[in-house]
């Protein structure tokens, strides 16, 4: 009995061996390629066998699992359940082989052109031929209703089931429909020139789309029942917890993820997230841990990211003073049960909850600040420039108009401002100045010659000159 090697056609030879008495037997082996009757001697014969060309079906392989989707949402679903299409004749002699997609509900849609492969679906009964609508230079997605064909060499075919674009998307998706939930079937069937076929069947399992979170703000940031926020009460360069600030879900079952952002306009505020996966700050080289950021994005289960929102609070930048407001956003992460990050199926951008928290920062009085320059030297019974003497208060600014009182003292000589314009001042051991603070800037620092001292007849060593200052309202002054 004779049987071919798999998929083998052609000429097959056998060569019969006649062994005498001292001999073993008689033997059957494959003669050699190019071995005639002759060359195998008198007692060896030879059987040519001819092996007809049989089509054999093509082979279809898929994944047992299922291929999950959001509703509403897009899954490359050929890649997803692992389809690819055999064919050892169709290989062999390059001829096409056909791939049908069926779905009971949603659409098929295709990335065109394929290369090498001819798209074409059924929408609304009429035939879409994708190669009619576009061109290699304008590649766009068609939606091809519920069936779909590839056409094209199976290497060709192959490449379009398993492709995906550099973002991620795929060749051949699927579009769950929304608002609905469950199992649906996408029946693919592969047909080769012989007519022979192989069929699957893919499950896809739509997850229902889930409401979205909110975020609660208690009621002392909220006007009645306006809903509008009510400004929470800060103050200047100082730390303010951040009260009662929540998020809340009616869906949540301890393992959906959502996702929050946090960020502000003018300053910065801190907050715990060490529970959390961060999946942006700003600034980008913050610490780990007790950061003063300016906005946050972070990802984790609903106990998390509200033990997060717990420990905010908001830290003015230096000196601001006025409104400033803190934004709070919260939506539902699309993601596998595993928790990787990769998700079977893009879904329509979830729908997020923002609000806001407007903060009123109240002004603090600063002190005045004093720059004096370094040791000077000076002859007896001279006159001695002091340069480099300035004031500044953030507080009243450096403009003309806010008053600003500065006291310049020696402790052995006699002082003198040689520029008194807006300003009343007198000699002896101390001079007064008071106006505004350009003013007073300009007067102290001069071009040359602003504040003078003499030293007094017969002194030696060192001497001291003083100043304190102080702006309008409660005075708060500096020395230097």
């Amino acid at each position: 009995r004779y049987v071919p090697a798999r998929d083998f056609y052609g000429r097959d030879r056998i060569l019969a061996v006649v062994e005498d008495a001292d001999g073993v037997g008689v033997s059957l082996a494959p003669p050699e390629a190019a071995m005639t009757a002759a060359e195998a001697g008198p007692s060896a014969s030879i059987v040519v066998v001819d092996v007809a060309r049989r089509d054999d079906a093509p082979v279809l392989t898929v994944s047992d699992a299922a291929v999950r989707v959001p509703a509403a949402g897009v899954v490359a679903v050929a890649m997803r359940a692992g389809l690819s299409v055999a064919d050892v004749d169709a290989e062999a002699d390059a001829t096409a082989v056909t791939v049908t997609m069926t779905v009971d509900t949603g659409s098929l849609r295709a990335r065109v052109p394929v290369a090498g492969v001819a798209v074409s679906g059924q929408t609304d009964g009429d035939v879409v031929d994708a190669d009619d609508a576009v061109t290699a230079n304008a590649p766009q997605v068609r939606d091809f209703g519920r069936s779909l064909a590839l056409v094209g060499s199976v290497a060709a075919v192959n490449a379009a089931l398993a492709g995906v674009t550099r973002l991620g998307d795929g060749i051949v998706e699927y579009h769950a429909p929304a608002g609905e939930a469950g199992e649906t079937a996408m029946t693919v069937t592969v047909t080769n020139v012989a007519g022979l076929v192989d069929d699957a069947v893919v499950v896809v399992d739509i997850s229902p789309t889930p409401r979205p979170p909110r975020v609660a703000l208690p009621s002392s940031l909220v006007l009645g029942p306006t809903g509008l926020p009510a400004p929470m009460a800060a103050t200047e360069d100082v730390e303010s917890y951040v009260p009662g600030v929540s998020i809340v879900h009616p869906d949540d079952d301890g393992v959906l993820a959502l996702a929050m952002s946090v960020e502000v306009r003018y300053g910065t505020f801190r907050m715990d997230e060490a529970a959390l996966r961060v999946v942006a700050m700003a600034p980008a080289d913050a610490p780990a841990a007790d950061a003063e950021l300016t906005s946050l994005s972070v990802e984790g289960a609903l106990a998390d990211i509200n033990l997060a929102l717990a420990s905010l609070s908001f830290l003015p930048a230096d000196d601001f003073v006025g409104r400033d407001r803190l934004t709070i956003a919260t939506w539902v992460v699309v993601d596998d049960d595993d928790g990787s990050g990769d998700a079977d199926g893009a879904a329509a951008a979830p729908e997020r909850d923002v609000r806001v928290v407007e903060i009123d920062v109240a002004a603090v009085n600063d002190a005045p600040t004093v720059v004096v320059p370094g040791a000077l030297e000076a002859v007896e019974d001279e006159w001695v420039s002091v340069e480099g003497v300035t004031v500044a208060d953030v507080d009243a600014g450096e403009t003309w108009a806010a008053t600003l009182t500065v006291d310049v003292t020696a402790t052995h000589g006699t002082m003198r401002l040689s520029r008194t314009a807006g300003l009343h001042n007198g000699d002896g051991a101390a001079a007064a100045g008071s106006g505004g603070v350009g003013g007073v800037s300009r007067a102290l620092e001069g071009e040359l010659e602003s504040t003078d001292m003499a030293a007094p007849s017969h002194a030696r060593g060192h001497d001291a000159a003083g100043g304190a200052g102080g702006a309008g309202g409660a005075p708060m002054k500096r020395a230097a």
